[in-house]
């Protein structure tokens, strides 16, 4: 039997669960921390509404506009001028600001959507769902490394790395398992064609689903396999023109399954793999001749523009800057820019982060001169100009900065900085800018951080191991203008969760967390492969 060496751990003490408040913007409670998810109660109203009480006057025939609302204002008076035609912008109300001139994007709304009408049963919101175990060998170890993807009707594939016995326990091979709401976890099947040594990682990379539930593995050095539930996986592909200076760096699929990947490491090229076909050309996207160009970022929006940031070696010095550029489709990748003017050092051992809203307007965030930087880029103006966030010094190797946007263009970030490995946030809105730092916990590891469509944030994270020697999975959720919630253990098991758990969310909250832990507490006696549904 294999065994692994064990990291320190804390059980996470169980908490309340607070459910995420439905609706743009809407906070729960004084403080905005979300309230906790009740099911619906026996006075919960039916899905159809109860007939009208008796002398009620009867509801209009199908089709008949309905009579306002009470407290609606009553419609306009004989001469009054005729409201304007469908699809006529109304005017706006009495002291209401101009809107913009044309051409100019249309900021989203700074105030929250109203809440539901009285009687309108409200849906609970996404719950962690008992953990399952993903693979049954008693023999041998799950490797550190796992991935999961997860596509718009919340089913999910699942990748890692682990032994069989064959032909030896020395060699590992690469398991899939997919997960569909109806049905649960599938059978495990083996990815054909890699066996590797207990020196190589294989599970590494990017994995995604898409809607008719292709999945689609890219692995650092671009070897991709597709994978179907009717033809299993196939044979390895590579785009043209491969590079050993080059790897895998950002990748990202649109709502129509089509992927956009970059490659860094001595230029940033970006690259495309249209839905069931094959990998395109490659096409510059730094213009910094003998410069080296880094750790790239790639965000995509709705409206097909895309932003890339990456890392430039200066010609002049031994630091390096910040650089980006932006694609359309009408003219393709612009003219790269600087988007910070400092001379201090872009932090080698950290990725830069980008999101992107539905209209093209962007956030880049960096770690440089181990503090936390940010920039906004703005679709009719460009970049606004970098901004250091006061005292976010990382005191860390790695702030692993993860930023995430939804299409109306709010935004939340997280990163580790401070005292020792500290979990910090902010949140944006476009309206009024960033909010001021706070600290989510005096420490963390293995963080990710996930938003749907509404705003609702939800960070997966390993936090402080000070009191058993072991380290847990807990959950954090935050409604966008309000405040994170306490922790919720994602698991509850006696050994020690590993390195890198994997979490995927999609844009309506379905999520799921995938990780590796030791079977018993303060041992290496086995370490198994686990899963958490959320939804």
């Amino acid at each position: 039997m294999k065994t692994k060496s064990t990291k320190g751990k804390q059980l996470a003490q169980l908490t309340v669960l607070f459910a995420l408040t439905l609706g743009l913007g809407a906070c729960g409670g004084d403080d905005d921390t979300p309230a906790a998810a009740t099911p619906p109660s026996a006075s919960t109203p039916p899905a159809s509404p109860a007939p009208p009480a008796a002398g009620t006057p009867a509801p209009p025939a199908a089709g008949t506009p309905a009579p306002p609302a009470s407290g609606t204002p009553a419609p306009p008076a004989a001469g009054t001028p005729a409201p304007p035609a469908a699809g006529t912008p109304a005017p706006p109300a009495a002291g209401t600001p101009a809107p913009p001139a044309a051409g100019t994007p249309t900021p989203p709304p700074t105030t929250p959507a109203p809440p539901p009408a009285a009687g309108t049963p409200v849906p609970p919101a996404a719950a962690w769902q008992a953990p399952q175990l993903l693979e049954n060998s008693d023999d041998f170890n799950v490797r550190s490394r796992q991935l999961v993807a997860v596509n718009s009707r919340g089913d999910a594939i699942a990748l890692w790395e682990q032994s069989d016995g064959t032909p030896d326990g020395s060699t590992f091979k690469v398991f899939s398992r997919r997960y569909q709401p109806a049905t649960g976890w599938q059978t495990a099947v083996v990815v054909p064609g890699l066996t590797l040594s207990s020196s190589t990682a294989a599970a590494q990379g990017r994995v995604f689903l898409d809607d008719a539930g292709v999945a689609t593995w890219i692995r650092p050095n671009m070897e991709t396999r597709r994978n179907t539930v009717a033809t299993g996986w196939s044979a390895a592909f590579s785009p043209p023109n491969l590079r050993f200076t080059q790897e895998l760096t950002s990748a990202v699929i649109d709502v129509g399954g089509n992927i956009s990947v970059l490659r860094s490491g001595s230029d940033v090229e970006s690259a495309a793999l249209p839905v069931g076909g094959q990998w395109g050309t490659w096409t510059r996207v730094d213009n910094g001749g003998s410069s080296v160009a880094q750790r790239a970022a790639l965000a995509l929006s709705s409206n097909g523009s895309s932003l890339a940031v990456w890392r430039e070696s200066n010609p002049g010095d031994n630091n390096y800057s910040m650089k980006a550029a932006r694609f359309t489709t009408a003219g393709g990748w612009g003219v790269p820019v600087s988007i910070e003017t400092l001379f201090t050092n872009v932090d080698p051992d950290n990725n830069p982060a980008v999101a992107i809203d539905a209209q093209g307007n962007g956030i880049a965030m960096w770690l440089q001169n181990r503090t936390v930087h940010y920039n906004i880029y703005r679709a009719d103006t460009g970049w606004q100009g970098a901004v250091e966030v006061t005292g976010q010094t990382s005191s860390v190797g790695s702030a692993r900065i993860q930023l995430a946007m939804t299409p109306d263009g709010r935004a939340v970030a997280a990163w580790s900085g401070g005292a020792l490995a500290a979990l910090s946030s902010m949140q944006y809105n476009p309206a009024t800018g960033w909010t001021a730092p706070v600290v989510v916990d005096t420490y963390n590891i293995n963080r990710t951080l996930q938003m749907d469509s509404n705003g609702q944030a939800v960070l997966v994270y390993s936090p402080n191991l000070v009191a058993t020697l072991n380290f847990d999975l807990v959950s954090r959720r935050l409604t966008l203008g309000g405040q994170w919630s306490a922790s919720t253990p994602v698991e509850t098991g006696a050994g020690s969760v590993g390195n890198d758990p994997d979490f995927a969310m999609n844009a309506a909250g379905q999520g799921v967390v995938v990780w590796n832990q030791n079977d018993v507490a303060n041992t290496g006696a086995r370490v198994s492969l686990w899963s958490a549904v959320l939804r």
